[in-house]
């Protein structure tokens, strides 16, 4: 081989190694760079947090305060009010009572049955009552169909019978359905 050559194939050998060498600086400095960069920002958001766990806990002491302020009572208690207004029951109005004594005493007036002791509470309505047969009470447009044609009515109970001389006593009780919206 010629001394030409020899030179050339020299040079073209430290070339590869120069730049091979360049590629692996150039990756060790794209990863240090990359490195630093996330440690900076790992720093950076701790900071955020640190100063957000503070900015709560300084909201935490204001609601705190505010919560036993008297104005701040007044507001919750309104707005359990404003929250439960649609649920009161039916007895809690003076008229709704007044309906709901006259339409149950006046279910079977035009026949043999017979109810008073009227009871009512918040929750339910509390009648004793007589029957000349049971048929007259779970036949169509007995007493159990009449009482459950009552709007505020919501589920009827008669737990037991007694045969009384020629008519059948017992105690009715039902539950009274909560006015929803009225």
């Amino acid at each position: 081989m010629s001394f030409k050559l020899k030179i050339l194939i020299r040079s073209i050998k430290n070339d590869i190694w120069k730049h091979i060498f360049f590629v692996f600086f150039l990756l060790f400095c794209v990863s240090g760079g990359f490195y630093i960069h996330n440690i900076y920002m790992s720093s950076l958001y701790d900071s955020k947090i640190d100063d957000l766990e503070i900015t709560i806990q300084e909201n935490l002491k204001k609601y705190e305060n505010l919560r036993q302020e008297d104005n701040y009572m007044n507001f919750e208690i309104a707005q359990h009010i404003q929250e439960n207004k649609n649920k009161i029951s039916w007895v809690n109005n003076i008229e709704s009572l007044v309906e709901m004594f006259d339409r149950v005493s006046s279910v079977g007036s035009n026949s043999d049955i017979s109810l008073e002791n009227f009871l009512v509470n918040y929750d339910s309505i509390r009648v004793r009552g007589s029957v000349p047969s049971l048929e007259t009470v779970y036949n169509d447009d007995g007493l159990l169909d009449e009482l459950n044609s009552l709007d505020f009515i919501n589920e009827i109970l008669i737990p037991s019978y007694s045969l009384m001389g020629d008519k059948y006593e017992f105690d009715l009780t039902s539950k009274i359905k909560l006015n929803e919206g009225r």
